[in-house]
């Protein structure tokens, strides 16, 4: 890499020799090193920006998304919060009275029982119309008998 000569008043030159001294570096690579960072971070120093200003933009732009998070916080946030704790509220109101695996069987028992019971009644049904049935025909029987 070729090296070229640049030329400073003395206030500058002795301003760079104290700050290479003070980074223990040459002037050539205390100047490389500066330009980088200048490059680096978009700094200008011929605008002569001050990090005060530039730390004053920053905070104004933190402030201003603070604010949106706090207003975010308190539109969206805080009715959703809100929201979930009531429908929480209510969907552990409603367990006990859902279905559960055994409050079904317990019903499916009850309903076997059920079926169980209705059966012998139509069986004893079924018993009574036969009785009555043979009754009713032995009864025609005799009375055919009569007619003859």
């Amino acid at each position: 890499m070729a090296i070229t000569t640049i030329s400073v008043d003395t206030e500058t030159a002795a301003k760079l020799d104290r700050l290479a001294k003070a980074n223990k570096v040459a002037k050539k690579e205390y100047i490389s090193y500066a330009l980088n960072y200048f490059e680096k971070y978009g700094i200008n120093p011929v605008k002569h920006e001050s990090p005060a200003q530039e730390m004053q933009t920053l905070i104004k732009r933190v402030n201003q998304i603070v604010a949106f998070i706090r207003k975010q916080e308190q539109e969206v946030l805080h009715p959703l919060c809100e929201a979930t704790t009531v429908t929480n509220a209510k969907i552990e109101n409603a367990l006990p009275d859902l279905l559960t695996v055994k409050r079904f069987e317990g019903f499916m028992d009850a309903l076997d029982e059920s079926m169980k019971w209705q059966e012998q009644k139509w069986d004893e049904r079924e018993k009574r119309l036969e009785i009555m049935y043979e009754r009713l025909s032995k009864l025609f029987e005799i009375l055919e008998q009569f007619e003859q």
